[in-house]
């Protein structure tokens, strides 16, 4: 009969270390630890210059206890999948303390049910405490770039929020930047991109939406062909039509 590591987690008949934290304590082994996460071997394998190798009890600090018991058990039974998987606040935690302790595939696979979790909401109240809990409790890039993420998509919402305007209040920097963002958004929205070629033979002026193809002027031929100028310009979504008509327009009359 094999004995699989998982068996061993907690362990005290087989363990060699204990690993402390808030209050809690699990029996763990040197071996499993240090082959799994590069920061216990740095800690604790048999070439570490700190102290913490020589000691049977190890503390961990300043990090949330589920969090950091979901990690030792993943280390011991490689399997990230637990029935708090749909929560995200503490897969959150998790994706903090593995990226820590250097297991990246956990970090990986928590950062990934977080993301999940957190954007499933579109309640103002829920988007603004995601944003809060992300900028309050980690440094993960990408994780800070889903609250930069979350904020641009639902600013006119958090911008009526209570909460949102008081934490605006406490530093005006803030309105700006967010003006700038509404301003952007809106000019996003109402505008769309186009193209405006101008014939330098006959001065017949085309509009082109972005799917158009390319414009061949009509006073060109099959030796010669008028050079064209052309600028990059935006129209307001939903007249391209009519400011074609209008171009053709002029033209006609011409």
């Amino acid at each position: 009969m094999s004995l699989s590591t998982s068996d061993l987690y907690d362990n005290p008949a087989y363990s060699d270390i204990t690993i402390s934290f808030s209050g809690r304590s699990v029996h763990c082994h040197k071996l499993i630890l240090c082959t799994k996460s590069e920061y216990f071997r740095m800690l604790c394998g048999s070439e570490s210059a700190f102290s913490e190798s020589s000691r049977k009890v190890i503390e961990l600090k300043e990090d949330d206890p589920d969090a950091v018991e979901h990690v030792l058990r993943y280390l011991y039974s490689g399997n990230h999948h637990t029935d708090q998987d749909s929560n995200w606040k503490l897969q959150l935690q998790i994706a903090n303390a593995a990226q820590k302790y250097l297991v990246t595939d956990l970090a990986k696979a928590a950062t990934e049910k977080f993301t999940k979790g957190a954007t499933a909401t579109s309640r103002t109240e829920d988007v603004f405490e995601t944003i809060m809990r992300i900028r309050q409790n980690t440094l993960l890039p990408n994780v800070i770039q889903q609250a930069q993420d979350l904020e641009s998509t639902f600013l006119r919402d958090l911008l009526r929020l209570p909460a949102f305007r008081e934490l605006v209040e406490k530093d005006r920097t803030l309105v700006w930047k967010y003006l700038d963002r509404l301003n952007d958004s809106l000019m996003e929205a109402e505008q769309t991109d186009a193209k405006l070629r101008i014939c330098h033979g006959c001065r017949r002026t085309v509009l082109l939406a972005p799917m158009d193809l390319e414009y061949v002027c009509r006073c060109s031929t099959s030796y010669t062909r008028s050079p064209t100028e052309h600028f990059q310009i935006c129209v307001p979504r939903g007249k391209m039509s009519e400011y074609k008509e209008r171009l053709e327009n002029i033209a006609t009359a011409q």
